[in-house]
């Protein structure tokens, strides 16, 4: 498994399109911001309009409408959380929240549109973003929805490395779908 960049420029630098000058322009406009382990990153009731990049830490995104608290998705560093609904003008229909200390860089979407006005070739580095998004996505709910659980726990751990020990049991089970007693195994 290729090693994600977990540095928000170097992430960027190593997408193909544009050049080092625009990605770079891109980079400065992220702010960092320092998120505490619990703390909600997107709801429902947050209307955030704001695109993040995980440098440091976990977060995971579940649903109380299903299944109370199942886990839909883990997020590592190296990740991007999009705020659903944005341009659909909804909210969230899950929770994202972090598992532990994080740090992540922000951007707004409306300082985002005006970038991408000023430079617009730069539109190729968001459609690569959402290309690599969608493709983990896909990957990932393959293997959870249609493997084994040894290779669903197997995913998890070359997904997640050595943070695979560092996400909540109660977590991971629901993630994996399978229960605590199989889990401990």
């Amino acid at each position: 498994m290729k090693a994600t960049p977990q540095n928000l420029t170097e992430h960027l630098l190593s997408l193909p399109h544009c050049t080092r000058q625009i990605k770079l322009e891109l980079a400065e406009l992220f702010q960092q911001v320092n998120i505490s382990k619990g703390q909600l990153l997107i709801s429902p009731v947050k209307y955030h309009r704001s695109v993040y990049f995980i440098e440091q830490g976990l977060f995971r995104t579940y649903s109380h409408q299903a299944i109370p608290s199942t886990t839909l998705q883990l997020h590592r560093p190296g990740d991007y959380l999009l705020q659903e609904g944005m341009y659909l003008s909804r909210p969230a229909s899950h929770f994202t929240e972090a598992l532990s200390d994080a740090t992540i860089q922000r951007i707004d979407y409306p300082q985002l549109e005006r970038f991408l006005n000023k430079q617009p070739q730069a539109v190729k580095l968001l459609l690569a973003i959402l290309e690599k998004r969608h493709l983990a996505l896909s990957e990932e709910n393959a293997i959870l929805h249609l493997s084994s659980a040894t290779d669903r726990y197997q995913m998890a751990i070359d997904y997640l490395g050595k943070d695979f020990f560092n996400v909540p049991k109660h977590v991971l089970a629901s993630y994996l779908a399978i229960s605590l007693k199989h889990l401990r195994r």
